[in-house]
């Protein structure tokens, strides 16, 4: 088994991962048998902006991630309402 961290450039983005792989010995040699790769958002910000190609200036970050941080509290309620497996979705419906 191995596990890494690592660091790399996406999306203009300095990323940084995690990946893990399982090798096995075959016959032929050793293989990977099972493996995944994740990155991880060091900030939702820049990983947002990021996204949408919107860069934001640093006399803005404080208060984008102010409104940030408001938008998560007012969606809280919603987030927490609880909800049965019984309850259905709401139709879709396509013109």
């Amino acid at each position: 088994m191995v596990t890494l961290e690592f660091l790399r450039v996406f999306r203009g983005l300095h990323r940084k991962g995690r990946q893990s792989q399982c090798w096995r010995k075959f016959d032929d040699g050793w293989k990977i048998v099972s493996a995944h790769v994740s990155f991880m958002a060091e900030s939702y910000l820049d990983h947002a902006a990021a996204l949408v190609a919107l860069p934001i200036p640093g006399e803005f970050r404080e208060g984008v991630q102010v409104n940030l941080d408001r938008s998560t509290v007012i969606a809280q309620p919603l987030l927490d309402y609880p909800l049965s497996e019984q309850t259905e979705m709401a139709a879709v419906f396509e013109p």
